[in-house]
């Protein structure tokens, strides 16, 4: 495993429990947010990352 799928699977598994806890968390509104949108940029930058890896795998096999 290459540190681009490594670094993506770090960033998927902060993000998905943090995304969940968000949605458990109802006493503060402003902390469930930032929770939320915290958890959103980094499974979206999980996959910006596994996609990068992909589009470099593409070339390389080329």
């Amino acid at each position: 495993m290459n540190s681009l799928n490594q670094k993506a699977l770090t960033l998927l598994g902060i993000g998905l429990p943090l995304c969940s806890l968000s949605l458990i968390l109802h006493t503060n509104l402003v902390l469930k947010l930032l929770m939320t949108f915290t958890s959103v940029g980094l499974i979206f930058w999980a996959l910006m990352v596994t996609l990068l890896d992909a589009k470099v795998n593409k070339e390389k096999s080329q």
